[in-house]
């Protein structure tokens, strides 16, 4: 009769829930292991860490707490679950409908726990440690929710025990049931003990928010009592290299970092050791001269932004049209990381001609393995392009014809200023240039007076 009453009134008062959530990312799905309680894995009592009493549960409904609730606590290590990563900054969410959120806040609805599956597009209740997920209730005198942190760092567990769980509200059936996180290995471990369920479909299992990133286990009412899940993360793999034409713009001579290939290396798992032990490029220019003597260099970054913070082994000249990094080792972390081919511009490169690279075929190693399986070589190349300064009419920047081509430079052209004529440049009052980058011979000069200005949207180099 009750379970009418909360349709009823979620009908009249339109009860609306909402949860302040972090995006989920998966990019692996755990390996598992199950046994017997007492074998590899005992039953964690938690009755002498934290309970929390009837009086703690937040609910957003119109029902008691402990029947449509949640209760918030902090992480007390960090922990990474799937590809996301948690600090005490973070908090996991326990809701009294047999799971746990740990990317926001639980939804404490009974309406959305009754209508959850764990199955590959479970994904409404966020990413959840799923322990029997229904219409719950921790009500009951016999009833009893803790959590508690067992070890010392690095090696600690958080528990969270759900004791006699009532699964199905005011049916009278109850499961033992409790979940450990564990620091350092990132495990994750449920233990099922005793039941009398009979309710059908309480999923026992894990999901990491994103579709098909999960594992169902067992019902609560038909699994094997007295059993334990352990989940651990896979060991790191490759999962592909995209290789990207990482920029087309014009380069200038003397120009340095010029970004010229970007390859996407996606990691997933997260245990284990992954070199990048090495790198050959292949170069496809106009002429090699064209790129300074040590002019080949490899950045890394986490993101698609370019950045000199992060240099991955040393500069390498060319030589025969190749450049080699070996003896990189570097562990590539899971998730993305973005390794930059840049090329430092030779101050006697050539106008006109165009620098770019290729990969080729198995010219990239990774933990002994090598990539790719043909010559990646994604379209375009960088021109060689600028806009030099003559003076030959005075020494106004905003008159064409002190330019060659005789044009005055827009945002998008690179330009040098030579130190040979008389006549160098002058902002003046009122005027302002613009230029997409500028280089700034020895003994070469940019003027600037009164509100004169100059607005440089790329590199500068004087």
């Amino acid at each position: 009769m009750k379970q009418r009453v909360k349709i009823l009134l979620g009908l009249l008062f339109g009860v609306i829930y909402t949860t302040n959530a972090y995006t989920q990312t998966a990019s692996f799905n755990y390996t598992t292991s199950t046994g017997s309680i007492g074998t590899t894995y005992s039953w964690i009592d938690c009755s002498g860490g934290t309970e929390i009493e009837d009086a703690d549960w937040t609910t957003t409904g119109s029902y008691d707490a402990y029947d449509e609730g949640y209760y918030n606590v902090a992480f007390p290590f960090s922990f990474s679950f799937y590809d996301d990563d948690y600090t005490t900054a973070n908090d996991i969410s326990i809701c009294t409908n047999g799971f746990i959120r740990l990317d926001g806040t639980a939804n404490d609805d009974y309406l959305a726990a009754e209508a959850y599956t764990l199955n590959s597009g479970g994904t409404s209740l966020g990413q959840i440690i799923s322990m029997g997920v229904w219409d719950c209730s921790t009500g009951d005198a016999n009833t009893h929710v803790y959590y508690k942190t067992t070890g010392s760092s690095p090696n600690r567990v958080f528990t969270i025990e759900y004791q006699d769980l009532e699964i199905d509200y005011d049916d009278g059936k109850y499961v033992d049931i409790e979940v450990s996180f564990y620091e350092t290995s990132n495990k994750v471990v449920i233990l099922m003990g005793s039941e009398n369920v009979t309710k059908n479909s309480a999923d026992i299992g894990i999901h990491s928010g994103v579709t098909s990133y999960f594992d169902f286990w067992q019902y609560v009412h038909n699994g094997t009592n007295n059993r334990w899940i352990e989940y651990t993360v896979p060991a790191k793999s490759l999962t592909s290299i995209t290789y990207n034409q990482a920029s087309t713009d014009d380069v200038t001579p003397g120009q340095t970092n010029a970004e010229i290939l970007r390859l996407d290396f996606d990691i997933s798992g997260g245990t284990g050791t992954l070199n990048l032990n090495s790198i050959q490029i292949s170069a496809v220019n106009s002429v090699d001269a064209d790129i300074a003597s040590s002019g080949v260099k490899l950045y890394r970054t986490s993101t698609t932004i370019f950045s000199t913070a992060n240099q991955l082994g040393t500069a390498q000249s060319l030589s025969s049209s190749l450049a080699t990094f070996s003896s990189l080792s570097y562990d590539l972390p899971k998730g993305k990381t973005y390794v930059w081919v840049v090329y430092d511009i030779a101050s006697g490169a050539t106008k006109n001609n165009t620098v770019d690279v290729s990969i080729g075929a198995g010219h990239i190693n990774v933990n002994g393995t090598t990539y790719p399986a043909s010559r990646e070589s994604p379209s375009g190349s960088r021109k060689i392009d600028y806009i030099e300064w003559d003076g030959s009419s005075s020494t106004d920047w905003t008159v064409g014809a002190n330019w060659s081509g005789g044009s005055v430079p827009t945002s998008s052209n690179n330009i040098i200023i030579p130190s040979s004529p008389a006549n160098q440049p002058l902002l003046s009052n009122g005027k302002t240039g613009t230029c997409a980058s500028i280089t700034i011979n020895s003994s070469a000069s940019v003027t600037t007076s009164g509100t004169g200005r100059l607005n440089v949207y790329g590199d500068f180099t004087n």
